[in-house]
């Protein structure tokens, strides 16, 4: 028997945490930056033209990203593949890829 694990509280490396934190720390700072230098600048006419290119971009990374996660999905016995589960880093790539495609998605969507 296992006693005692229940208590023992879940720990992750530093790593881990940054990479988990590190997004919300970005996005803090832009409303703060937003908010002390943004609010003295006026808005291009043109910002129809910016909003345009951007869903062209992220449809065309979504699609890039669903390529990249199908091709890692359907390899099977590569030495890649291999070295990627041996290392308990497949399942995360493959989860990256299709959290990018989510938001490029998202992004894509006026």
């Amino acid at each position: 028997m296992n006693y005692g694990t229940a208590l023992v509280p879940h720990s992750i490396s530093r790593g881990l945490a940054i990479e988990r934190i590190a997004p919300y720390l970005m996005g803090i700072a832009a409303v703060v930056v937003y908010g002390v230098f943004g609010r003295q600048q006026e808005i291009s006419p043109n910002i129809k033209d910016i909003f345009a290119s951007t869903v062209s971009i992220a449809g065309a990374g979504a699609g890039f990203m669903l390529a990249a996660a199908s091709i890692l999905a359907t390899i099977s016995n590569s030495w890649f593949l291999k070295r990627a589960k041996e290392a308990g880093v497949f399942t995360r790539l493959v989860q990256y890829l299709l959290v990018a495609m989510g938001w490029c998605l998202a992004t894509s969507r006026t």
